[in-house]
């Protein structure tokens, strides 16, 4: 489907969810027109996963295995970037950061997920924006 011409009603569905996909364009015009399109066709919110440009190391990391692989040759984004893309088309944006070394090691083993998410909630009070890799932005209409 074209993301920007969803053969969906408006307000057809309760939520629009993306990972990843707006680290494959690098123009905001088309990122709006996506926008633009998940507001239309949801009715409560839309949430975009992004990948953190406050991890250095992260963004540093990628960068150097560009150079072999051209997946990892990805737009990073700011908190800031992207509420000023999300703005126009929700009441409200939230940021949830997550993911780190750490977190991705203690999921391939921690066995009760439960207590992963409140280990997720707890770190996210204390760890500064820089160490996380991901950006979870939820919009709500």
């Amino acid at each position: 489907m074209d993301a920007t011409n969803l053969p969906l009603a408006d307000r057809a569905v309760d939520v629009c969810f993306h990972s990843g996909l707006f680290v494959c364009f690098d123009d905001n015009d088309l990122i709006q027109k996506v926008l633009r399109e998940q507001a239309r066709v949801s009715r409560q919110a839309f949430i975009c996963i992004v990948h953190n440009a406050r991890n250095e190391q992260l963004v540093q990391e990628f960068r150097r295995r560009a150079q072999q692989e051209p997946l990892y040759d990805i737009r990073f984004f700011t908190p800031e970037e992207m509420l000023e893309l999300m703005r126009p088309y929700c009441q409200s944006v939230h940021l949830y950061p997550y993911g780190t070394l750490t977190c991705n090691r203690l999921i391939k083993y921690w066995r009760e997920r439960h207590t992963l998410r409140l280990y997720y909630h707890l770190a996210r009070r204390f760890w500064r924006l820089e160490q996380w890799e991901r950006l979870m932005m939820v919009g709500y209409l």
